[in-house]
């Protein structure tokens, strides 16, 4: 995806919703791992900080918030009905862009001992026949992979080649991030397989760490967790770098 980041200025500023200053260094970000492409972002004017003087990198992005950066960053334009979802307004700032990214972002539930997890296993109870998008609930980092994996594929027409079996698949993600618990649950199943929202979750944590969208840290690929403001500018900023 060999495009100039200077389109993205629209997008990125997603993260400056509330009052926001430009210009000034961000007084937070000092010694922060992603110090130097926020301020790469902020020089070319594509970030702001809010009124304090803050970036607040470590901050989590809203799944409202993901949709509105994927459709923009992006340029998604293909618009999707949203009538299975029952917590979504057409009247929200966020409606259109879920329309345009919700194909992309996915829903299901992961383990449940994670309380991230938790929004996302109450939605899959919820009675009726509709359930939510969850747009304000926080991103997982999981189901960003995923959606920039899914993403990917279709802007560059590629093609994945995965080892043959999910077992396989698992253990060179263990392999690969030896220190992260989180691949080791979902065994069990009857048969001896692994369950599908966990097969899904691994499969997609091998695709974006093989193509460099995500490759986790010292502490494991950490699917479970939250992505915050910095990680999301850094994993942007890689996929518009290559």
């Amino acid at each position: 995806m060999k495009k100039l980041i200077s389109i993205f200025i629209a997008a990125t500023m997603i993260f400056s919703s509330i009052t926001t200053v430009f210009g000034a260094n961000f007084s937070d970000i000092n010694g922060h791992w992603a110090e130097s492409t926020i301020n790469k972002w902020k020089d070319k004017g594509m970030i702001a900080g809010y009124a304090d003087g803050t970036f607040k990198p470590d901050n989590p992005v809203t799944r409202a918030e993901l949709a509105k950066i994927l459709t923009e960053a992006f340029e998604l334009k293909e618009k999707t009905s949203l009538e299975e979802y029952d917590d979504m307004d057409s009247s929200s700032w966020y409606y259109p862009y879920v329309q345009c990214s919700e194909k992309y972002i996915p829903v299901y539930p992961l383990a449940e001992n994670y309380p991230s997890n938790m929004p996302y296993i109450e939605n899959q109870e919820h009675s009726g026949t509709t359930f939510g998008f969850l747009p304000e609930v926080d991103a997982i980092r999981v189901h960003v992979a995923e959606a920039l994996v899914e993403i990917k594929k279709e802007k560059e027409n590629i093609t994945i080649e995965l080892p043959s079996t999910i077992q396989d698949i698992k253990y060179s993600v263990e392999e690969t991030f030896p220190n992260d618990p989180a691949y080791d649950l979902g065994l069990g199943v009857p048969g001896g397989g692994i369950a599908g929202n966990v097969a899904r979750m691994t499969e997609y944590t091998y695709i974006a760490n093989k193509l460099g969208i995500m490759t986790g840290d010292e502490n494991g690929f950490r699917p479970y967790d939250k992505i915050t403001r910095a990680e999301l500018i850094t994993v942007i900023d890689r996929m518009l770098s290559e």
